[in-house]
């Protein structure tokens, strides 16, 4: 086999060459400073750091984000390439392989790839019913809201060989949904129905997002309210009327993952109050002020966690705790409407902050792809 061109050998090389200056360099400008991603002195001698300490130190100190975005935009500008955690769909949807990162399941859920084992699946029903008993015992209500993914409402905007077949496996959703029936003072909330009939009308998920828009989350708040209305029935719906549509151009987290924020824009419509609504954050602002985008309040730091505390002396419900993920963000300023103190924390179930916040309902909302997280056996002490 021939060889290469002498000049093509010479091009190759210097692309090694500049990609090895650009790894290194950081490390050579500030030679001082790279023994103190792994050493404190202290004492007059020098302690190890822990592992996840010196890489968040090293990462700080030389970060290599940089590189992996020029990397991407390269690929894309060139190639038309994503990075393997982003699939585009059709009319300009992004859409999240989170498979790829390492964090949950979407895609090998949705295609019936990700079917949890019958040892796994009693394990996920004995420690919701050792919860639910628990709750019970104190005389809490528990709703568990699973919040779909994306692919799960608009899968037909994904690439042909991407989307779902009648004949492929259930979803985990669908086993968790038939094995946790609603009974008692314990609601299994699935919000795929309502989102899909509203999907029907309108868009109810960002195009460049994971998350649900301000039309998705109230679309989500609503059914909550519809369910939880059998246990406390005094509570109404927020109504669509209340609102007025305004667009707004943003770019999503899933543009971002792919360091394509410019290129990835969408006209998003947001919701935004006719009028003002009662609830109101920590700091005392409205959550719903007349005119105002909703946004989410600064959290404060507690149980480890970002919490928020939401009140409105007028409501109808008693308190309610939730542990949410991201997806509890867009649904907080709905949600808080309903009960008089509402306290948002950012984590799995943990009883110990049931026990400080005594509250009367207590909802877990969960993205789909974190669907296992939701099962996490958190020990649960004695009912006293």
């Amino acid at each position: 086999m021939p060889s290469a061109h002498p000049s093509l050998q010479v091009s190759r090389w210097c692309i090694v060459a500049a990609f090895m200056v650009a790894l290194w360099l950081p490390i050579i400008q500030r030679p001082a400073q790279y023994p103190a991603c792994f050493y404190d002195r202290g004492g007059g001698s020098l302690q190890a750091v822990p592992f996840e300490e010196s890489e968040r130190r090293f990462l700080d100190l030389f970060p290599r984000q940089g590189l992996f975005a020029v990397h991407d935009r390269l690929r894309l500008a060139l190639f038309g390439l994503l990075p393997r955690t982003v699939i585009k769909g059709s009319g300009g949807w992004l859409f999240y392989r989170s498979e790829a990162a390492h964090d949950g399941d979407t895609m090998d859920d949705l295609l019936g790839r990700s079917q949890p084992s019958a040892g796994t699946v009693a394990r996920w029903l004995a420690v919701m019913e050792r919860r639910k008993a628990w709750c019970a015992g104190q005389g809490l209500a528990y709703a568990v809201m699973v919040a779909p993914n994306k692919q799960t409402l608009h899968g037909d905007l994904l690439p042909i060989y991407f989307r779902r077949q009648p004949h492929q496996p259930p979803t985990r959703l669908d086993q968790v949904s038939a094995l946790l029936p609603s009974s008692g003072r314990f609601l299994f909330i699935d919000l795929r129905d309502p989102l899909a009939a509203a999907r029907r009308r309108e868009q109810v998920y960002f195009r460049t997002d994971t998350h649900w828009n301000d039309v998705g989350a109230l679309v989500a708040d609503s059914a909550a309210v519809t369910r939880l209305k059998l246990l406390f029935t005094a509570l109404a719906a927020l109504k669509r009327d209340d609102f007025r549509e305004q667009e707004e151009e943003r770019s999503g987290d899933i543009a971002a993952l792919a360091h394509a924020s410019a290129r990835f824009r969408e006209r998003a419509v947001r919701l935004v109050p006719s009028h003002d609504f009662p609830a109101r954050g920590p700091d005392g602002q409205l959550l719903l002020a007349a005119g105002v985008v909703p946004s989410t309040p600064l959290p404060i730091s507690r149980y480890d966690a970002d919490v928020v505390a939401c009140d409105n002396p007028t409501a109808p419900a008693p308190t309610a705790l939730v542990f949410h993920d991201s997806f509890g963000l867009g649904l907080m300023p709905y949600l808080a409407q309903h009960f008089r103190h509402t306290v948002f924390v950012r984590k799995r179930f943990d009883p110990a902050v049931v026990a400080a916040e005594k509250p009367q309902l207590i909802i877990d909302v969960v993205a789909e792809r974190y669907l296992e997280r939701l099962f996490a056996d958190a020990e649960l002490p004695p009912v006293p």
